[in-house]
Order: C-alpha cells, then sequence, then structure tokens
C-alpha cells in the first residue's frame, strides 16, 4: 500500500484547510483600512486629494496635522504616497496587496505571509513525499487510483533509469 493513498484524505483537509486560511488573511489584509481615524470618520479620503510635491513643502505632516488629508493624525501616523492618504500606525506599503500595511492591518498582513509560508512548506513536504515514494517503487505510485489527480504534476522522469511507464 502506498504512503500517499493512506494520507491522501489528510493532505487534501491539511492543503484545503492552510488555502482557505490563506485566502481569508489575503482578503482581511486588502479590505480592512488601515487609515487613520480622524480620517476614516471625516470620509474626505475618497475624494481626489492633491498629491505631496516636494517643491512646495518640505513635510507632509507638520504637528500632527496633515495638510494634503486636512486631518489632525496621531503621533504613529505617516501618509503613504502610493495610497495618497494618513495611515495609523504604518509599517510599509506592500505592493503585492496593493495596500498600505498599518496597525489596523497588521495582524492581517502577518497571517497572510504566515499562511503562505505555511502552505509552501506543506506543499514542499508533499513533493518530498512524491518523490521519494516514486524513487522507492514507481511502479506502486503510478498504480495508485489517486495518481491522476494528486501526483501527476509532481513526478519527475528518474534520474536512476527506473522505467517511466
Amino acid at each position: 500500500m502506498a504512503l500517499l493513498e493512506r494520507k491522501v484524505s489528510l493532505v487534501k483537509y491539511v492543503s484545503g484547510g492552510l488555502l482557505a486560511c490563506h485566502i481569508v488573511c489575503h482578503l482581511m489584509s486588502t479590505t480592512v483600512d488601515p487609515a487613520e481615524e480622524s480620517l476614516r470618520l471625516n470620509n474626505t479620503y475618497r475624494t481626489p486629494r492633491p498629491t505631496f510635491d516636494r517643491t512646495q513643502h518640505d513635510h507632509v505632516i507638520v504637528e500632527l496635522y496633515c495638510s494634503l488629508c486636512g486631518v489632525t493624525v496621531s503621533g504613529h501616523a505617516r501618509h503613504c504616497r502610493a495610497c495618497n492618504k494618513c495611515v495609523a500606525g504604518f509599517d510599509h506599503h506592500c505592493p503585492w496587496l496593493n495596500n498600505c500595511i498599518g496597525s489596523r492591518n497588521y495582524w492581517w498582513f502577518f497571517s497572510t505571509v504566515a499562511s503562505a509560508a505555511a502552505w509552501l512548506l506543506w506543499m514542499v513536504a508533499i513533493l518530498v513525499l512524491i518523490v521519494g515514494e516514486y524513487h522507492k517503487n514507481p511502479a506502486v505510485l503510478r498504480t495508485d487510483p489517486h495518481y491522476e489527480s494528486t501526483c501527476c504534476l509532481f513526478l519527475l522522469p528518474s534520474p536512476r533509469g527506473h522505467p517511466v511507464s
């Protein structure tokens, strides 16, 4: 009995769970608005604002007042050039998520990165198991009933000269 045949339901549930967790975290990190609270309550940041011009101003936020957003902000807020809004607890603007990472969505961003890494490690572990099973006995793996749906993408030509089919 092949190792993969005994573990295929576990593989499906863990893979699906990790992927679902990643999708939820990704959606939350992109949809939670990290804007400063006074800016969100004011609701003026949805209208177009002028962009920051260094020839006119040295800094956007002076004495906790953002001249572009027109609101008073907290001490940890920064104005993002990419989003053109003040972000509470600004960490960085993530081009992968196309969103700023601040204090409101930092936990979701970290969970997105962690779940992607966990899912990647899980896929590498499955790949190692499949390649190990293939090199142990390629005939057993190819006759496994789950071969077509699970293994066809991961099987490599054998370097030891085992027959491919």
